[in-house]
């Protein structure tokens, strides 16, 4: 979990947007999160709900939900 935060803190020092996510108790390392919509879907929602569509896709910010460790995002 150590080097994932790493990974989160060199991203948003460069000027990257995120919101880190750890979830726990998600079977496969994470690779299952799919499968949990009910843990997951809530913090997507509240991302998405932030877009501005006039922008357009180059204009969103990243968003990376970590799970167990490994990272699922969206690049």
């Amino acid at each position: 979990m150590k080097l994932i935060r790493e990974y989160y803190h060199a991203f948003t020092a460069a000027g990257g947007s995120a919101r880190f996510e750890l979830f726990y108790g998600i079977p496969g390392n994470g690779h299952l999160l799919l499968l949990y919509p009910d843990r997951w879907r809530p913090i997507a929602d509240q991302f998405l709900a932030t877009l501005d569509p006039q922008k357009g896709p180059e204009a969103l910010p990243q968003f990376c939900a970590f799970q167990a460790g490994l990272p699922v995002a969206r690049s």
